[in-house]
């Protein structure tokens, strides 16, 4: 089965310590529903909690310390027949917070329907990231880029050789204290 790529939600506007997202209303049972967040101020992991009763949990992912200072987590959640329309609150972030929720239909139904994950801290001489090799046959690749350092960057400027492009799918950006995406 192929995975189809649902409509992100993501922040806007000027967040500084955390911030909510309404989860697509198209979201059905056992979607794969991935969650970005940018901490710029400080490395501690945010709190993310959703008004999902008796739905599945935010589980990390991963996480990436920036070069410099802030951080970029990213979350998981497999959907439940009451998840679509849910508020999503990411809370104790520190000085600029920004994210966005992405669903991923047709995904592994695996207990964990990832593998391989890897991150890497990118100054801003050095802004690639390594070959990524998956694990899985038919594997999506998701790549988050979290920018906590330098207000003028531009995450959506990504290049590739195989594939020759990459599609970006959300971007959140918060005006919030010293800027983040």
């Amino acid at each position: 089965m192929a995975i189809t790529v649902g409509t992100s939600t993501v922040t806007s506007g000027n967040q500084t310590t955390g911030f909510t997202l309404v989860i697509n209303s198209g979201v059905v049972t056992n979607d794969l529903l991935l969650l970005c967040v940018t901490n710029r101020g400080a490395t501690t992991d945010p709190v993310v909690v959703d008004n999902d009763a008796g739905g599945n949990l935010w589980a990390k992912l991963a996480n990436q310390n920036a070069a410099t200072n802030g951080a970029g987590t990213v979350w998981w959640k497999r959907a439940t027949s009451a998840t679509a329309s849910k508020t999503i609150t990411v809370s104790l972030c520190t000085n600029s917070a920004s994210g966005c929720v992405t669903p991923f239909t047709g995904a592994s139904l695996a207990t964990t329907p990832y593998a391989g994950t890897v991150s890497e801290a990118n100054a801003s001489t050095n802004e690639t990231q390594a070959q990524i090799t998956t694990s899985r046959d038919n594997s999506m690749v998701c790549l988050a880029v979290f920018c906590t350092s330098n207000d003028t960057l531009n995450p959506n400027t990504a290049t590739a050789t195989s594939p020759a492009s990459l599609t970006e799918r959300a971007e959140g950006v918060s005006s919030g204290g010293s800027d983040c995406s």
